[in-house]
């Protein structure tokens, strides 16, 4: 691992805590939309900078801001009766270690929450949604990657 590599990881842990300290308004998600993007379009150790990646990697665009999906979930431990759901992806396993329930515009809602034993460990909340392969990458995407210091537990900010 490079110096450089942990200063990226640094730096995108940064961009996640800012957010938290700085709350949920327009100007805390414009200010983290432009430093994400000057990140992810300049450092060496972005994925957007590697070789061999191909056209698929290509700056992201982004959804206009809505408050409205600024959603806060509570933690379900994952049913100890001996067979995790596992979500299997690239030949990495990643167990359930349990779900987060939120109520969105009175319904009533939750996610598998994963561990990540790969790619720097942590937390992990992939979602699908019916932007999926249209306007968002085709596999899903996620709301919290704790190996990129986006965590948000213990705050409701």
């Amino acid at each position: 691992m490079s110096i450089e590599l942990a200063e990226y990881r640094t730096r995108v842990a940064d961009l996640y805590a800012a957010v938290r300290v700085t709350g949920p308004d327009q100007r805390t998600w414009s200010g983290w939309r432009r430093d994400r993007q000057e990140l992810l379009t300049t450092h060496p150790w972005s994925a957007l900078a590697q070789p061999g990646l191909g056209s698929w990697c290509e700056p992201p665009d982004f959804f206009a801001n809505d408050p409205t999906w600024r959603l806060i979930g509570r933690f379900e431990s994952a049913l100890s009766d001996g067979s995790p759901n596992v979500w299997t992806h690239d030949g990495d396993d990643f167990p359930e270690v349990g779900t987060l329930a939120f109520d969105r515009a009175g319904e009533k809602c939750s996610l598998s929450l994963f561990w990540l034993d790969s790619y720097g460990g942590g937390l992990f909340l992939p979602f699908r949604d019916m932007t999926n392969g249209d306007t968002t990458f085709g596999a899903g995407r996620y709301v919290l990657d704790g190996a990129k210091g986006a965590r948000t537990w213990g705050r409701a900010a």
